[in-house]
């Protein structure tokens, strides 16, 4: 009989590819999988990724293609941080090229990083396979730098009155929650061993689960439409510093860049 764990798991799991093809039908029945390219190009590759057992019985071979798929899947999450970037700089187009230049320092940085920290492991796992034990580490660098570059963006957006639909704040808030799990959860795994496999992967379910049914209640037609882009308490003149910033910081970016 299965264990208890192993039927949470598995229910997780069986869970996330549900809402992974109710994310695929909500963004093509309104019309947002162009707006949203790579956010709905990410969901069709993890239904696939989802299926690889199904489509590769071999396990040698499964093992590769879960590798490459890895790989594949660290690319998207880049371009995902870039895209939100993009829509969130959407009228400020020298921040926005700033900011996808950081995201690609952050993928070299993430790379030379989690091979350079390998080392300093605080309990290494004899019972993890190297491979494993690499692919774990570039997963907590690369989704711990991705973290880092979301504050960072949280905090640019609370600072300055940037105008945003529910969309984008959906699509920012739940990849944050959603690199939050995905930085845990390796670091759990690599620290404790395989005994907790179980604690890792409901960390990392239970974060995808909670982002897919956030998306799917938050992302809307309506949602396009911009907001408000002041914080409540703020006076008429606090607005106005706070645009003049703004629009200082965009001149300044666009200036350095003609020179």
């Amino acid at each position: 009989m299965p264990s208890a764990e192993f039927i949470f798991d598995f229910t997780l799991s069986v869970g996330t590819v549900i809402l992974s093809g109710l994310l695929i039908a909500l963004l093509l029945v309104r019309g947002l999988q162009r707006t949203y390219p790579v956010f709905f190009a990410y969901w069709l590759f993890d239904l696939f990724y989802s299926a690889l057992p199904l489509l590769t019985p071999d396990l040698q071979t499964q093992a590769r293609a879960q590798l490459i798929c890895m790989v594949i899947r660290w690319v998207l999450y880049f371009l995902l941080v870039i895209e939100l970037i993009d829509r969130i700089l959407v009228d400020h187009p020298g921040i926005a090229r700033l900011g996808r230049r950081l995201v690609q320092g952050v993928m070299v940085f993430a790379v030379v990083g989690s091979l350079y920290t390998l080392q300093f492991d605080s309990a290494p796992q004899p019972t993890i396979d190297s491979r494993l034990h690499l692919t774990l580490q570039l997963e907590r660098v690369v989704s711990g730098c991705l973290l880092v570059l979301l504050l960072a963006v949280v905090a640019f957006l609370w600072f300055f009155p940037v105008r945003l639909n529910r969309n984008t704040k959906a699509y920012c808030f739940g990849f944050t929650i959603f690199f939050l799990a995905k930085t845990i959860a390796p670091f759990v795994l690599n620290t404790k061993g395989v005994n907790s496999l179980d604690l890792a992967n409901a960390i990392v379910l239970g974060g995808v689960l909670f982002c897919q049914t956030l998306w799917l209640f938050s992302i809307t037609r309506r949602g396009a439409e911009a907001t408000a882009a002041f914080r409540a308490h703020w006076t008429l003149d606090e607005q106005h510093k706070a645009l003049a910033a703004l629009a200082a910081l965009e001149g300044r970016i666009s200036r350095t860049r003609g020179r």
